[in-house]
C-alpha cells in the first residue's frame, strides 16, 4: 500500500482500520465485516437485488420510461448514435453516459436502464452500510443501515425509472467514504477514488460542485492537526490533492471542453441558468418553487407561457434567464429570502414522485394513491424519524469526524437547491448519508432490551422530541402545499 508520511511516498503494510474515536470499540475493515457477518451482508444485498428486480422487471414491468427517465434513456441512444455528439449538452451528461454504455452492453432496451438502477441501487446499499460501521464502530449498525438502505421504498419504488438521483446519490457516497478516509489516512488511491467519484457525481448532479469545500476543510483541518507529530504535513496534502483534481478533472474536463467548443462556456450542462431562472421570477410560487421546472410548459397559465417564452425565444437566452433572475433576486429582497427558506423546508418534504408515476401507469384512483403513499413517503419518514433518534439519542457512540463530515456533506449539497428551486425529490441523492444515522437507531432498537433503552433516551432528550416535531411540521406543511398546487 502506498502512503504519504513526512511528504514522502513510502510502501507500508497495510491496516486493518483505522479510528478516530479512543474509545476500546474497534473499527472493523470492510473485508474482516464481510468475512464475520458474510450472512446478514449477503442477505441485504440479495434483499437490494430482488426488491428492486420484483418492482422494475416484474410489477412496473411494463411501464414505460416517463418524464426525465425518457429524456435521460433518449440522451443515451443519442450518444450510440453520435459520440461526441454536434451539440453542447442540454442535460447533465453523467447517467445519459452511463445508460449508453449499458444500452451498448446490454442491447437498447428498457431492461438495460433498468439493471442501472438495480446495481446503482445495491451498490449503494453496501457502501452505506460502510460508512455506518465508519461511523459506528458497530457490525450491527452496519447490517441495520444496509437492510434499511435495501428496502428503501422511495428507491424501490423508481428502480423502473432511470433517473439521475440514483447514481447521484451512489457517487455521493463513494465521494463520502473514500473522502475522509483518504484526508485520514493519506492513502493516494483513496484520493483517486473520491476524485473520480465527485466527478461522475458532478456529471450527473452539477449540485454536488457544492460539496467541494468541505473536502477542503477537512484536509486542512487534518494537516493542521498532523503538523503537531508530522514533519510539512502539507506536502502529503498537496499531492493527495493533486490526485484527488486528476481524477475529477478526467471526467468534467473533457464534458466542458466539448461544450465551450460549441460555444456554451465552460459549464457541464447549458439548463442550469434555465432552472435558476424558474425559481426566481414573478411568477414562481413562493412555496413550491419547482412548479415552474417540473409542469409541462403547455400546462401553465397563458400569462406566464407569454412571459418564459420571452427569455426562451431570445438569441442570448441563458443570459438574459440569468440576467431576469438576478434582477428579480436584486429588487424584492423579502421574497427571495422567504423563498429560500421554502426551498430550505421543502427539501425535506416526504417523497411522492415514484406513487404519482405508478399512479399514471395504473389508472388507480385516490385510494390506490394513498396507498402508494403510506408505502413511499411512510418508508421516508421512518427513516428520518430513526436518523434522528440515531443523532439526538446516540451521538456519543458515533465517531465524532464522520458525524460531522456526513452532515457538512448534507447540509453543502443542500445549498443549490436552496438558491434554484426545491421540494421533496431532490433529498433523494442525500439519504445514503442519513441512512447509517438511522441504521444505528435501529440496531439499538432490535438489542436485547433495546427498546427500553431507546424509550428512555427519548423520553430524557428535549432536542429529539423537537426535532422530530420540526419534521412532522415540515410534512404537514409540504402535504398542504402540494394538494394546493395539484
Amino acid at each position: 500500500m502506498l502512503k504519504l508520511r513526512d511528504g514522502r511516498l513510502v510502501r507500508v503494510a497495510p491496516l486493518a482500520s483505522r479510528c478516530d474515536d479512543p474509545s476500546p470499540r474497534l473499527l472493523v475493515s470492510g473485508r474482516s465485516l464481510l468475512a464475520s457477518a458474510w450472512r446478514p451482508w449477503v442477505g441485504f444485498i440479495a434483499a437490494a437485488m430482488l426488491a428492486r428486480a420484483v418492482v422494475s422487471f416484474g410489477l412496473l414491468g411494463a411501464m414505460p420510461l416517463v418524464s426525465d427517465a425518457e429524456a435521460y434513456a433518449q440522451e443515451a441512444l443519442g450518444l450510440l448514435r453520435e459520440l461526441p455528439p454536434s451539440k453542447a449538452f442540454y442535460w447533465p451528461p453523467g447517467n445519459p453516459f452511463v445508460l449508453a454504455f449499458s444500452y451498448a452492453a446490454l442491447g437498447q432496451e428498457v431492461t438495460s436502464a433498468r439493471v442501472v438502477t438495480l446495481l446503482a441501487g445495491t451498490i449503494s446499499a453496501v457502501v452505506a452500510a460502510l460508512v455506518a460501521n465508519r461511523l459506528f464502530h458497530d457490525r450491527r449498525a452496519a447490517i441495520a443501515t444496509g437492510f434499511l438502505a435495501a428496502l428503501y421504498l422511495p428507491s424501490v419504488m423508481l428502480s423502473a425509472q432511470p433517473y439521475s438521483q440514483h447514481l447521484a446519490g451512489l457517487w455521493l457516497l463513494l465521494f463520502a467514504y473514500w473522502g475522509l478516509r483518504a484526508s485520514s489516512e493519506g492513502r493516494l488511491a483513496l484520493y483517486a477514488g473520491a476524485g473520480f467519484a465527485y466527478g461522475l457525481g458532478c456529471l450527473t448532479r452539477p449540485s454536488m460542485l457544492s460539496v467541494l469545500p468541505v473536502l477542503a476543510v477537512l484536509v486542512a483541518k487534518h494537516v493542521l492537526e498532523a503538523s503537531d507529530h508530522t514533519r510539512r504535513p502539507w506536502r502529503g496534502a498537496a499531492l493527495g490533492l493533486s490526485i484527488f483534481a486528476v481524477a475529477a478533472g478526467t471526467c468534467i474536463g473533457p464534458v466542458m471542453a466539448h461544450n465551450h467548443a460549441h460555444q456554451a462556456g465552460m459549464v457541464i450542462s447549458t439548463n442550469n441558468e434555465r432552472n435558476f431562472f424558474l425559481g426566481n421570477n414573478p411568477y414562481t410560487p413562493d412555496y413550491k418553487t419547482s412548479q415552474l421546472a417540473q409542469r409541462s410548459f403547455r400546462d401553465l397559465d397563458a400569462e406566464v407561457q407569454q412571459y418564459l417564452k420571452h427569455f426562451y425565444q431570445q438569441p442570448n437566452s441563458r443570459a438574459a434567464m440569468m440576467s431576469e433572475a438576478l434582477r428579480f433576486i436584486r429588487e424584492r429582497p423579502v421574497i427571495t429570502l422567504y423563498r429560500t427558506w421554502n426551498r430550505a423546508t421543502s427539501f425535506w418534504g416526504f417523497d411522492y414522485l415514484s406513487s404519482r408515476l405508478i399512479q399514471a401507469h395504473t389508472g388507480v384512483g385516490h385510494v390506490g394513491l394513498l396507498g402508494l403513499l403510506a408505502l413511499e413517503a411512510g418508508s421516508y419518514l421512518l427513516v428520518m424519524a430513526l436518523a434522528l433518534i440515531g443523532l439526538c439519542c446516540f451521538a456519543a457512540r458515533m465517531s465524532r469526524t464522520w458525524l460531522l463530515w456526513l452532515l457538512a456533506l448534507v447540509v453543502a449539497y443542500e445549498v443549490p437547491y436552496m438558491i434554484a428551486f426545491s421540494g421533496g425529490t431532490f433529498h433523494f441523492p442525500v439519504m445514503g448519508l442519513i441512512l447509517p444515522f438511522a441504521g444505528g437507531a435501529l440496531a439499538e432498537l432490535l438489542a436485547s432490551g433495546g427498546r427500553a433503552r431507546v424509550w428512555a433516551r427519548l423520553r430524557a432528550s428535549r432536542l429529539a422530541w423537537c426535532a422530530l416535531a420540526v419534521l412532522l411540521l415540515i410534512q404537514i406543511e409540504y402535504a398542504y402545499q402540494v394538494i394546493v398546487m395539484a
